[in-house]
């Protein structure tokens, strides 16, 4: 899975670079927190694909993957949080909101992993 994240980075890197972005994290830290859900969400979703998982759950879990970057670049947007601290704040929420989906659907998730 890993690597996954790894291949994806360093397109993303190059083209942020190319178009003036050196370091997206400090530069755009909205857009960071965005890509960095989508370099997380598309290799997980190709391996529960891969695995045989059913379509509902793959779009289950790469909601409950994206959901948290979306709400919390909307809260830095709206001034709620600063944008740094929405990119800060994104792996922690994404992390409980994957525990609290597999907990709440254990019948589609029992046979995960």
């Amino acid at each position: 899975m890993m690597a996954g994240m790894m291949v994806l980075s360093a397109p993303v890197a190059a083209i942020a670079r190319a178009l003036g972005y050196p370091d997206l994290g400090t530069t755009m830290p909205a857009a960071a927190t965005l890509v960095m859900a989508a370099e997380m969400t598309v290799p997980m979703a190709l391996w529960m694909a891969f695995r045989g998982h059913h379509r509902r759950g793959v779009i289950e879990m790469s909601a409950v993957m994206a959901v948290p970057a979306i709400v919390l670049v909307a809260a830095g947007t709206a001034g709620l949080m600063t944008p740094l601290g929405s990119e800060s704040a994104y792996h922690p929420a994404m992390l409980v909101a994957m525990v609290a989906y597999v907990l709440l659907r254990r019948d589609a998730t029992a046979g995960m992993g």
